[in-house]
């Protein structure tokens, strides 16, 4: 039998096990009936086989993916070296092709709205019940090599949903990534033009797996554990949208609603309540991971890898041997999974994603001027009450100042001041909860419901599930 091992302080765990024993069930997070044990024994695995020619590396090319394609053990019936391809967050508008066999798949399949501190927040980590309804409709067994593939431009796609699957549990041996995507296929070998049907599945599901939320870090979390730690230098983090957002240049888009604000002249996206970057850490440019051989963009070879630096002068083989955590995130917490897959996955480092990141921090602000008692501050957008435990604004730096003025200011700069050129009403408002803010007044009390419910549902009894829709994209990625 597996243990589960929750993150953080021992605190912590007897938090999370004394909510999951009271049977709590959290605002749009599927629990999956059942409750869980006490002792979160995990069923045992079953045996897998590796499907024949099966390469050692998490990377494969598109000769091996073809030859597991002219074996037919893609989309085969039964569980023996079967092969699934998963076309993730592609583009067909413009006519290109599929790989033989891929079975295609949206953003909105695995990920979702969620609970997490004192708000909903959008674009999290998707639920138990997605990925079940992805392994049924994508024909997945326990035994099935995945491929994972896209023909975007936009090269997190792909390592973000290795993560989302990573911390599902899925069998790190049985994932696979083709270098270069589909375009890498496509300079070799033929596409087609019509969608795959998938093969049955064999009644697997992420119940079978055992959940890695030492790949995942909350809200909560950040506060209470990774900032901290970041501070007493024995963790690192990366911000993964470059030196100039870690620097507080740009305004993030909030990602709660991705709502356009209107009047008569202009459309103006909105923004976050303020700017900067967790305290300490540093800033990666993670164009800096690919390289282009042969036209394609590929990863750099783990050597190579090795040897890009990060902003604090540091290598990412340095970093990976120095540092006990690191934890990479962005804006939504997509593009972080270049990070994570390079640092992670390749380089063999203890690293995780802020799935929240920055346009969930940023909106973390107190309120200092409410006029008017509306919950509102008057000058930033900010929606936190005053004294609370969950505001960030003492974990943040921000090192450039206002973009308009160019003026030098310790801590973070907020968007909605008259010095920010960003007017008040165009800030995303937090989507507070307040009764969710009077039960747990600190992230100490509760420092990550999300997984708290995934765990929830890894131990629950099975129940039918959703298994249709997928292919289905619910916004852009960062």
């Amino acid at each position: 039998m597996i243990q589960k091992v929750l993150k953080g302080s021992i605190s912590h765990v007897l938090l999370l096990a004394a909510l999951l024993l009271s049977g709590f069930v959290l605002i749009g997070c599927g629990s999956g009936g059942g409750g869980g044990s006490d002792d979160y024994d995990e069923p045992a695995k079953a045996a897998t086989t590796p499907v024949v020619g099966q390469d050692d590396n998490v990377l494969i090319t598109a000769a091996t993916l073809k030859s597991w394609i002219d074996a037919g053990d893609v989309n085969k019936e039964g569980d023996y070296n079967k092969v699934v391809i998963l076309d993730f967050y592609s583009d067909y508008t413009a006519g290109q092709g599929w790989i033989p066999g891929a079975i295609k798949l949206g953003l909105g399949d695995v990920r979702e709205s969620r609970v997490e501190g004192v708000a909903l927040m959008t674009a999290m980590v998707g639920t138990g019940e997605q990925m079940d309804a992805l392994i049924a409709a994508a024909g997945i067994t326990s035994n099935t090599t995945i491929v994972l593939t896209s023909n975007t431009g936009s090269t997190w796609a792909v390592p973000r949903l290795y993560w989302a699957l990573s911390y599902w549990g899925f069998d790190a041996s049985r994932l696979k990534v083709l270098s270069g995507g589909n375009a890498a296929f496509d300079a070799n070998y033929d596409l087609v033009w019509q969608e795959t049907e998938a093969s049955s599945s064999d009644g697997y599901s992420v119940r079978d797996n055992v959940l890695q939320p030492n790949l995942r870090a909350s809200i909560g979390e950040m506060i209470v554990d990774v900032a901290p730690a970041v501070k007493a230098g024995t963790e690192l983090t990366i911000d993964c949208r470059g030196s100039a957002s870690f620097s507080g240049a740009p305004k993030t888009s909030a990602y709660i609603d991705k709502v356009l604000i209107t009047d008569d002249t202009v459309a103006k996206a909105t923004n976050t309540v303020m700017e900067g970057h967790v305290s300490g850490g540093t800033y990666i440019n993670t164009a800096d991971l690919y390289e282009v051989v042969d036209g394609l963009k590929v990863h750099k070879s783990v050597a190579d890898l090795g040897n890009v630096v990060l902003g604090n002068g540091e290598t990412l083989a340095q970093a990976v041997a120095k540092y006990d955590k690191i934890t990479g995130y962005c804006n939504s917490g997509h593009g972080a999974g270049d990070s994570f897959f390079a640092l992670g996955v390749l380089l063999g480092g203890n690293v995780q994603i802020y799935d929240g990141s920055m346009s969930q921090w940023m909106q973390y602000a107190e309120i200092t001027t409410d006029a008017n008692s509306d919950g509102v501050d008057d000058l930033t957008g900010a929606m936190l009450p005053i004294g609370t435990q969950w505001s960030v604004e003492g974990l943040m730096d921000h090192l450039l100042g206002y973009v308009s003025t160019g003026t030098v200011v310790e801590g973070p700069a907020y968007n909605a001041l008259p010095t920010s050129s960003v007017p008040v009403d165009n800030i995303e408002q937090l989507r507070y909860l307040s009764e969710q803010a009077e039960m747990y007044p600190s992230p100490l009390d509760l420092p990550n419901q999300i997984e708290a419910s995934d765990l929830d549902y890894i131990d629950s009894v099975p129940y039918g599930t959703d298994q249709a829709g997928l292919g289905v994209d619910s916004g852009a990625g960062c």
